[in-house]
């Protein structure tokens, strides 16, 4: 989501306000920002580091801008997207449009623990009123490339048996300067070795902030995650599965998708929460689409869409191949009259479509 796009502050020095996104988290120099957003400043040669929404488990966070340690200059983050510029932490929301479908068991990481868990993944970690905890990471190859300028942002912990069903390991969600293209954040895998936590690897765009745990027949457990987000006026709640060996396979599981436009109709559609099986292993959701309606006087090809079901129900399994669906059709949910009417393909839109 364009979680801060309602932030706008003042920098001194320029003589209007430079509009920002959180899309787009690039450095650049103050005289870089004016000719872009043709706005003239008085000299200025400090440099800004404009950072993304920083979410802890509890969905808060914080997004600011500083001076950073180092010059780098990427000035194609205007694109699409406006510019904060301001040095206050501003506050944002991970669940702005969507509540929750899951009860995570993602724990806010303290400084403590995190000192204790990261001892061989950072040279030092601080924690600060503006980022929380930073931590200063160290040279440990190809499988933490991802980390940006060498620091990582750690911000919440999920333990369990994600590599062996005997083994202890700790998926560590924060993020080290993603934008938007990899969802603002990453994770970083830990193991328990000899009484001691090794880091595995880090990834960017692999979220894991709000997360469940799937226990597997012979005991190791899979991860189901959610986030919401979106673009192009398309609002979205994902859930989603993740094997921690396989990180780079994200199964995807199901979408909320809610827009006031894609040119031919509009819709509002809601996930209601995840229903846990005995031993959560099995589980199922629920897709609701209480708004649909084509809009008037619109172009929508040969092949207009489809009103989706007012209702469906879709079941999963976690098996030892990992999170499958049952393979009995969807199940349409039983709903009041009221709600059928309303999503009827021949509805006109309101005069100010509720989405």
């Amino acid at each position: 989501m364009d979680r801060c796009r309602h932030a706008i502050a003042r920098r001194p020095g320029f003589s209007g306000y430079a509009p920002a996104q959180s899309n787009y988290p690039p450095q650049l120099r103050a005289s870089d920002l004016a000719t872009h957003l043709t706005i003239t400043p008085a000299p200025i040669d400090r440099r800004v580091l404009i950072m993304p929404c920083s979410f802890l488990p509890d969905g808060s966070g914080t997004m600011v801008l500083v001076t950073p340690p180092r010059q780098f200059v990427h000035a194609s983050a205007l694109i699409g997207g406006l510019l904060i510029v301001s040095t206050v932490p501003l506050k944002c929301q991970e669940w702005e449009f969507c509540k929750p479908s899951l009860r995570s068991q993602v724990v806010r990481l303290k400084p403590a623990v995190a000192k204790s868990l990261l001892s061989r993944f950072c040279i030092s970690i601080r924690d600060t009123e503006d980022f929380g905890l930073i931590c200063d990471t160290r040279p440990l190859g190809r499988a933490f490339a991802d980390i940006v300028d060498n620091q990582f942002h750690p911000k919440g912990v999920n333990f369990g048996h994600f590599l062996e069903s005997g083994g202890e390991g700790a998926a560590i969600s924060g993020w080290s300067t993603e934008g938007h293209g990899n969802h603002f954040g990453g994770t970083l895998l830990l193991t328990r070795d000899n009484g001691k936590w090794k880091p595995v690897w880090y990834k960017s765009g692999l979220i894991t902030r709000f997360c469940e745990k799937a226990k597997r027949a012979d005991g190791r457990e899979l991860l189901v995650c959610e986030f919401e987000d979106g673009g192009m006026g398309h609002r979205y709640h994902t859930l989603y599965g993740v094997d921690l060996r396989r990180p780079l396979a994200e199964i995807a599981l199901a979408d909320a998708d809610s827009f006031e436009s894609n040119f031919c109709n509009a819709q509002r559609q809601i996930m209601e929460a995840v229903t846990w099986g005995i031993d959560h292993r099995s589980f199922s959701v629920v897709i609701r689409t209480p708004e649909w309606y084509r809009l008037p006087e619109v172009s929508c090809g040969p092949h207009p869409p489809k009103r989706p079901r007012a209702s469906v129900r879709l079941e999963f399994d976690v098996t030892d191949d990992g999170l499958r669906p049952r393979r009995s059709a969807p199940k349409t949910e039983q709903v009041c009259s009221s709600t059928v009417n309303r999503v009827s393909d021949h509805l006109q839109p309101p005069s100010t479509p509720s989405i």
